[in-house]
């Protein structure tokens, strides 16, 4: 009688509970490394947090990398969503200095097999090793990109991408690498899971196409309508973020503006600054006027007949970033 009270009072319970659909699939993060890598996972961990991406971390046992990428019923290649994740060090590949150019060679065919069938895409993170490394004719990871560049979801990072991103001077910890194989210190673990992080918001995010620019303390520090042309300043700051978007220019996006401004005071400045690295040229459309910016920024989508999640806009008026935020 316990029995059958305790099955009805159960039924009764689950016909109380709103019926649930399928669970939805969460991306997963797999990471191997040829040394010890837990210490990278807080910086991952707080990037998936920062940008609310819905994934896990899982980590591989220690310098299991070949088991990993061969193995069939291992975290990398059971992964169906998300990105694997590999770092790996020239010297920890090398079992003899007689066999450093065989040794890579077995990575570099491991790595090309399982990425002809991985269903996520793959990140290889080369992580340096010591200063003192004997230099090769041909550098691990020339070789690298050249064998690999056949794989379109097979994105390289090289230590020197790695630094010019996140540089750290003393990212070696030899005492930790000979106790535990952790070489690095936290700070440098941190620009690996940064860079991690990254990598992976690139990937899953819609590509952006259009990038849609203020210019009164954005292009350039003052207002033109009250300080003219002449009065304007082009900054340090200001003329490398210039750059920067004439780079995102070469690269294939296109660059609009969108300014609350008389045009004409806009129109002098491009015309009277010789020292502008944006030309009025540069500008796949224009939008100077005393409408809300969401509302110039959808009539740019319209024209260039594109959808609004591949615009990107930057302001640097917090109120006019949470106006278009809100309307667009």
């Amino acid at each position: 009688m316990t029995a059958q009270l305790s099955r009805n009072g159960l039924e009764q319970m689950a016909g109380s509970i709103p019926a649930m659909g399928p669970a939805k699939a969460v991306d997963s993060i797999v990471i191997a490394a040829t040394f010890t890598a837990e210490p990278l996972q807080e910086s991952v961990h707080f990037w998936l947090k920062k940008f609310q991406m819905d994934a896990t971390v899982g980590l591989a046992a220690f310098n299991q990398v070949f088991q990993q990428l061969l193995d069939p019923a291992s975290l990398w290649n059971t992964n169906e969503r998300g990105l694997n994740c590999l770092l790996v060090r020239s010297q920890d590949l090398v079992s003899s200095h007689d066999e450093r150019t065989l040794d890579e060679e077995r990575f570099i065919s491991a790595l090309q097999s399982s990425a002809a069938h991985s269903r996520v895409p793959i990140l290889l993170i080369i992580c340096p090793g010591r200063p003192d490394q004997t230099a090769q004719p041909e550098s691990f990871d020339t070789r690298l990109r050249k064998d690999l560049a056949r794989h379109a979801d097979l994105h390289v990072v090289t230590p020197a991408e790695l630094d010019s991103l996140y540089p750290v001077d003393d990212y070696l910890d030899a005492r930790a690498d000979e106790l535990g194989r952790i070489p690095y210190s936290q700070t440098y673990f941190t620009a690996l899971g940064t860079m991690i992080a990254r990598k992976y918001h690139a990937l899953k995010r819609p590509a952006y196409k259009v990038i849609v620019l203020d210019c009164d303390n954005t292009l350039w520090t003052g207002v033109c309508g009250e300080d003219g042309a002449a009065g304007i300043v082009l900054d340090q700051p200001r003329v490398m973020l210039q750059q920067f978007m004439l780079d995102r220019r070469a690269g294939g996006m296109l660059l609009c503006v969108c300014s609350k401004n008389s045009e004409g005071d806009v129109e002098a400045v491009f015309r009277n600054r010789a020292d502008m690295v944006l030309k009025r040229d540069h500008f796949a459309a224009l939008r100077v006027n005393w409408q809300p910016k969401s509302e110039n920024i959808r009539s740019i989508a319209k024209e260039l007949n594109l959808g609004l999640g591949s615009v990107l806009f930057l302001d640097d008026n917090p109120a006019e970033c949470a106006e278009v935020r809100a309307n667009c």
